[in-house]
């Protein structure tokens, strides 16, 4: 799953319009890292992913809560 920011430009104004959310049917781990020795559950990790076989991908657009 990827989310980012929706955001528009007009003129020198920039407005969110929401986020959008990527899902993607199959995915594959391109790299997965070593967990470093004495990690806590908060520490961080980058997982690389790729499409797998099933390259459909869902899109949502939603306006994040505040």
């Amino acid at each position: 799953m990827a989310q980012e920011p929706l955001l528009v430009k007009l003129g020198d104004k920039i407005c969110m319009l929401g986020i959008t959310r990527r899902i993607l049917a199959a995915v594959r781990v391109v790299t997965w890292p070593e967990i470093p020795e004495g990690a806590t559950p908060d520490t961080g990790v980058t997982i690389s992913l790729e499409p797998g076989p099933d390259p459909s991908a869902g899109i949502d657009i939603f306006k994040p809560r505040i």
